[in-house]
């Protein structure tokens, strides 16, 4: 029921629509993006098939409340970061194959809540509450990265307990080619609007 009600007050927070602009007039920083859609991929070059609905959101969001980082404000909206971004999944690379650079991997954002929302085309949608970086930020307003894509693994064992608890968020990477297109460009900042 705790989580409904999250889920419900992080839905109005997103508002009835979303106009993405470029205006510095929020000093939290914290952004609704959108960074995945419901629909069947096909031609994923690590699985066959991805189905993304609305039911698969809803698990992603109940396992992000789960996380122990996860922390609720006072109008239930996620209040601490807990899902990085990174350039092009670099954080979803192996520790032993080498590939990670000697500085490490540090975040380029962070999102702090997801909400699914429906879309004017009657769609399930995934948006995540993020804190834009000042790397990040200056990249997206010059117009350097436009897309994301999003690491979900379909079964997570829990650390703790050692039980699948199914579908759940590890990472969302910017990059210009993101596999499912179509979504809202990202921006730094935005407008409500409606």
């Amino acid at each position: 029921m705790a989580g409904k009600r999250r889920r419900d007050r992080a839905l109005r927070a997103i508002g009835a629509g979303i106009h993405l602009t470029f205006v510095d007039s929020d000093p939290e920083g914290l952004k609704w993006v959108e960074v995945c859609r419901e629909g069947v991929y096909l031609g994923h070059p690590k699985f066959a098939k991805i189905e993304w609905g609305h039911e698969v959101f809803q698990k992603i969001v109940d396992n992000l409340y789960k996380h122990p980082s996860y922390k609720a404000g006072a109008d239930g909206v996620g209040c601490a970061r807990v899902i990085p971004w990174d350039y092009e999944h670099a954080n979803e690379m192996r520790a032993m194959a080498g590939d990670i650079p000697s500085e490490g991997l540090p975040a380029a954002s962070w999102t702090y809540d997801l909400a699914v929302r429906v879309g004017p085309d009657g769609e399930s949608q995934l948006w995540a509450l993020t804190e834009w970086l000042p790397r990040a930020r200056e990249q997206i307003q010059a117009g350097e990265y436009q897309g994301c894509s999003v690491c979900v693994l379909p079964k997570f064992i829990d650390p703790v307990s050692g039980e699948d608890q199914g579908p759940t968020m590890t990472s969302i990477a910017l990059t210009n080619q993101p596999f499912i297109q179509g979504m809202e460009p990202l921006a730094a900042t935005m407008e409500q609007y409606g």
